[in-house]
Protein backbone atom coordinates (compact mmCIF):
# COMPACT_ATOMS: atom_id res chain seq x y z
CA UNK A 1 0.00 0.00 0.00
CA UNK A 2 2.45 2.51 0.46
CA UNK A 3 4.27 1.90 -2.72
CA UNK A 4 0.89 2.45 -4.37
CA UNK A 5 0.35 5.60 -2.18
CA UNK A 6 3.87 7.39 -3.28
CA UNK A 7 3.30 6.10 -6.96
CA UNK A 8 -0.10 7.65 -6.67
CA UNK A 9 1.78 10.94 -5.30
CA UNK A 10 4.31 10.90 -7.45
CA UNK A 11 1.99 10.74 -10.92
CA UNK A 12 -0.45 13.22 -9.41
CA UNK A 13 2.37 15.51 -8.40
CA UNK A 14 4.25 14.91 -12.04
CA UNK A 15 0.89 15.68 -13.37
CA UNK A 16 0.46 18.83 -11.78
CA UNK A 17 4.18 19.67 -12.41
CA UNK A 18 3.57 19.09 -16.32
CA UNK A 19 0.51 21.43 -16.88
CA UNK A 20 2.43 24.04 -14.59
CA UNK A 21 5.09 24.16 -17.00
CA UNK A 22 2.57 24.59 -20.27
CA UNK A 23 0.53 26.48 -18.26
CA UNK A 24 2.23 28.62 -15.76
CA UNK A 25 0.16 27.80 -12.45
CA UNK A 26 -0.75 24.17 -11.29
CA UNK A 27 -3.69 22.66 -11.37
CA UNK A 28 -4.35 22.05 -7.88
CA UNK A 29 -3.28 25.28 -6.02
CA UNK A 30 -2.79 27.58 -8.95
CA UNK A 31 0.86 28.28 -7.69
CA UNK A 32 3.11 29.99 -10.13
CA UNK A 33 6.77 28.91 -11.41
CA UNK A 34 9.04 30.39 -8.66
CA UNK A 35 12.11 31.53 -10.08
CA UNK A 36 11.50 30.15 -13.13
CA UNK A 37 11.41 26.57 -11.15
CA UNK A 38 8.64 24.24 -11.27
CA UNK A 39 6.57 24.42 -7.35
CA UNK A 40 3.80 22.06 -7.88
CA UNK A 41 1.20 22.57 -5.63
CA UNK A 42 3.49 23.70 -3.06
CA UNK A 43 4.14 26.43 -4.29
CA UNK A 44 8.00 26.11 -3.75
CA UNK A 45 10.61 24.91 -5.66
CA UNK A 46 11.17 22.20 -2.85
CA UNK A 47 8.85 19.97 -4.27
CA UNK A 48 11.52 18.25 -5.93
CA UNK A 49 13.14 17.26 -2.26
CA UNK A 50 9.41 16.18 -1.26
CA UNK A 51 9.46 13.68 -4.82
CA UNK A 52 12.61 12.82 -4.02
CA UNK A 53 11.36 11.31 -0.94
CA UNK A 54 8.13 9.83 -2.20
CA UNK A 55 10.16 8.08 -5.36
CA UNK A 56 12.61 6.59 -3.02
CA UNK A 57 9.42 3.63 -2.12
CA UNK A 58 7.84 4.33 -5.69
CA UNK A 59 10.96 2.83 -7.36
CA UNK A 60 9.63 -0.60 -5.69
CA UNK A 61 6.96 -0.66 -7.94
CA UNK A 62 9.13 -2.45 -10.47
CA UNK A 63 9.07 -5.64 -7.64
CA UNK A 64 5.17 -5.88 -7.91
CA UNK A 65 4.92 -5.47 -11.56
CA UNK A 66 7.60 -8.16 -11.78
CA UNK A 67 4.97 -10.62 -10.12
CA UNK A 68 2.84 -10.86 -13.28
CA UNK A 69 5.03 -8.86 -16.18
CA UNK A 70 7.79 -9.50 -18.22
CA UNK A 71 10.83 -7.33 -17.58
CA UNK A 72 10.06 -5.23 -20.78
CA UNK A 73 6.26 -4.66 -19.63
CA UNK A 74 7.24 -3.93 -16.11
CA UNK A 75 10.08 -1.90 -17.16
CA UNK A 76 7.23 0.04 -19.45
CA UNK A 77 4.54 0.61 -16.89
CA UNK A 78 7.25 1.46 -14.86
CA UNK A 79 8.75 4.14 -16.60
CA UNK A 80 5.06 5.36 -17.30
CA UNK A 81 4.35 5.60 -13.70
CA UNK A 82 7.47 7.18 -13.11
CA UNK A 83 8.23 10.01 -15.72
CA UNK A 84 6.13 12.36 -14.74
CA UNK A 85 7.96 12.68 -11.44
CA UNK A 86 11.28 12.83 -13.07
CA UNK A 87 10.01 15.53 -14.94
CA UNK A 88 8.64 17.61 -11.92
CA UNK A 89 12.21 16.64 -10.26
CA UNK A 90 14.29 18.14 -13.20
CA UNK A 91 12.12 21.38 -14.09
CA UNK A 92 12.20 21.98 -9.98
CA UNK A 93 15.80 22.02 -10.40
CA UNK A 94 16.64 20.34 -6.26
CA UNK A 95 20.24 19.31 -7.08
CA UNK A 96 20.01 17.69 -3.42
CA UNK A 97 16.79 15.92 -4.77
CA UNK A 98 18.72 14.59 -7.91
CA UNK A 99 21.20 13.24 -5.79
CA UNK A 100 18.54 11.54 -3.65
CA UNK A 101 17.00 9.67 -6.32
CA UNK A 102 20.48 9.10 -8.10
CA UNK A 103 21.87 7.35 -4.71
CA UNK A 104 18.55 6.00 -4.17
CA UNK A 105 18.49 4.14 -7.67
CA UNK A 106 21.99 3.00 -7.09
CA UNK A 107 21.51 1.42 -4.09
CA UNK A 108 17.89 -0.20 -5.62
CA UNK A 109 20.55 -1.76 -8.43
CA UNK A 110 22.25 -3.40 -5.48
CA UNK A 111 19.33 -4.65 -3.82
CA UNK A 112 17.84 -6.05 -7.00
CA UNK A 113 21.04 -7.43 -7.63
CA UNK A 114 20.94 -11.45 -7.54
CA UNK A 115 24.20 -11.65 -5.54
CA UNK A 116 26.14 -9.07 -3.92
CA UNK A 117 29.76 -7.84 -4.91
CA UNK A 118 32.21 -5.77 -6.07
CA UNK A 119 31.13 -5.54 -9.87
CA UNK A 120 27.49 -4.75 -9.44
CA UNK A 121 28.84 -2.07 -6.78
CA UNK A 122 31.04 -0.55 -9.83
CA UNK A 123 28.29 -0.76 -11.87
CA UNK A 124 26.02 1.00 -9.69
CA UNK A 125 28.35 3.64 -8.72
CA UNK A 126 28.98 3.94 -12.80
CA UNK A 127 25.56 4.40 -13.30
CA UNK A 128 25.00 7.08 -10.23
CA UNK A 129 28.40 8.63 -11.91
CA UNK A 130 26.57 9.30 -15.32
CA UNK A 131 23.08 10.15 -13.77
CA UNK A 132 24.12 12.88 -11.91
CA UNK A 133 25.70 15.22 -14.10
CA UNK A 134 23.11 14.39 -16.64
CA UNK A 135 20.27 14.99 -14.35
CA UNK A 136 22.03 18.30 -12.89
CA UNK A 137 22.89 20.13 -16.48
CA UNK A 138 18.87 19.48 -17.33
CA UNK A 139 18.33 21.20 -14.46
CA UNK A 140 20.92 24.04 -15.54
CA UNK A 141 22.17 24.20 -12.00
CA UNK A 142 25.46 22.71 -12.24
CA UNK A 143 27.79 25.26 -13.45
CA UNK A 144 30.57 26.58 -10.87
CA UNK A 145 28.75 30.15 -11.26
CA UNK A 146 25.52 28.48 -9.68
CA UNK A 147 27.54 26.51 -6.46
CA UNK A 148 29.72 29.69 -6.02
CA UNK A 149 26.95 32.07 -5.72
CA UNK A 150 24.63 29.83 -4.00
CA UNK A 151 23.36 32.05 -0.46
CA UNK A 152 24.34 28.40 1.66
CA UNK A 153 27.67 29.60 2.15
CA UNK A 154 26.99 32.46 3.54
CA UNK A 155 24.67 30.30 6.00
CA UNK A 156 26.73 27.67 6.58
CA UNK A 157 29.57 30.01 7.60
CA UNK A 158 27.13 31.80 10.24
CA UNK A 159 25.92 28.17 11.55
CA UNK A 160 29.68 27.36 12.10
CA UNK A 161 30.11 30.86 14.02
CA UNK A 162 26.68 29.72 16.55
CA UNK A 163 27.78 26.08 16.62
CA UNK A 164 31.50 27.42 17.94
CA UNK A 165 29.84 29.94 20.51
CA UNK A 166 27.02 27.60 21.58
CA UNK A 167 29.22 23.89 20.63
CA UNK A 168 27.93 21.78 24.02
CA UNK A 169 24.21 23.00 24.23
CA UNK A 170 23.57 24.88 21.27
CA UNK A 171 22.06 28.60 21.68
CA UNK A 172 18.69 27.41 22.98
CA UNK A 173 14.99 26.68 21.43
CA UNK A 174 13.87 30.14 18.95
CA UNK A 175 17.13 31.61 19.52
CA UNK A 176 19.04 30.80 16.62
CA UNK A 177 18.75 33.93 14.94
CA UNK A 178 18.99 35.78 17.99
CA UNK A 179 22.98 33.82 18.37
Amino acid sequence: RLVWACVLACFWQGLDGIWQALTGLDFIMGCALNAGRLTGSLGDYTVGNYIALALIPAFALWFILRRGLSPAAAALLWCAALWPAFFLLVGAGSRSGALTVAASLVLWMLLAGRRPGWKPALGALAALSAALPVVLMLQGRANMGALVEDGRWSLWKLCWRVFLEHPWLGAGAGRYNAA
